[in-house]
């Protein structure tokens, strides 16, 4: 690991603080076929005084995310968009990080059959994982590495809410097993408001879950959009949410 000019390629500089990782039904333009939404928010941080880039399969990458097997219909948020490219199972920027904070999100769809895997190796240490599950979801955890489950409600939507634990960070290369049991007698997820939806309620959503355990950004740009809201079609315009309970 050498310092060249003005980049780093010591993947140690770069941090992932918080990983939070938010299960919805699926968006309302889906199939109801047990599919669910999937919608990922990062916290990354590059504590080298230069930006990091690294060579990924004969390539120059600036971050590199694993995504879980199965996953379809990814969409990114406006930070993300532009930089990064979906790459045989993986997120990948050809732009360097830049040194200090930032964030950025993407959302997904899943198939659940007897249960939802989302596991995915770690490309960078992680310093804590969330996982959001929304009520009226039958998934119960059998992940080690997720503590008990907590209920709380966000924004008129309860939800049910699992982390690793802070004092044990989970290191680059380590494979997050991430198992989901359907409980028994649950029903298959139908369509709602999942993560390719943009309405205010989602918005709040995110802000929170950004805060959560003291998040250093606040993430309430972050925009996940369906398809059906990125077509040339005249939008209506919606009055912002209300950020005062913020």
């Amino acid at each position: 690991n050498i310092e060249i000019g003005a980049f780093t390629d010591d993947p140690s500089k770069v941090k992932i603080r918080q990983h939070s990782i938010v299960i919805t039904p699926p968006p309302a333009n889906h199939a109801s076929d047990g599919a669910v939404s999937i919608m990922e928010i990062l916290q990354i941080e590059n504590t080298s005084d230069s930006a990091f880039q690294t060579s990924l399969n004969g390539q120059t990458a600036g971050l590199y995310l694993n995504l879980p097997k199965g996953s379809e219909d990814l969409q990114l948020d406006e930070i993300f968009k532009g930089n990064f490219v979906a790459d045989t199972g993986r997120l990948v920027s050809n732009q360097p990080l830049a040194s200090g904070a930032s964030s950025g999100g993407y959302s997904y769809v899943m198939h659940v059959g007897s249960g939802l895997d989302i596991s995915r190796a770690l490309t960078f240490d992680t310093d804590q994982l969330y996982v959001f599950v929304a009520e009226g979801l039958p998934f119960t955890p059998q992940s080690p590495i997720l503590g008990a489950g907590r209920q709380e409600r966000i924004h008129d939507m309860q939800y049910t809410i699992y982390a690793t634990n802070a004092a044990n960070p989970l290191p680059a290369g380590q494979t997050a097993e991430l198992h989901f049991k359907v409980a028994a007698g649950g029903a298959a997820p139908t369509a709602g408001t999942g993560g390719g939806t943009q309405n205010p309620a989602m918005l709040a959503l995110i802000a929170i879950v950004a805060a959560c355990a003291g998040g250093f950004l606040v993430a309430a740009i972050l925009k996940i959009r369906s398809p059906a809201s990125q077509n040339s079609e005249p939008q209506t315009v919606q009055p912002p949410p209300d950020a005062s309970w913020l």
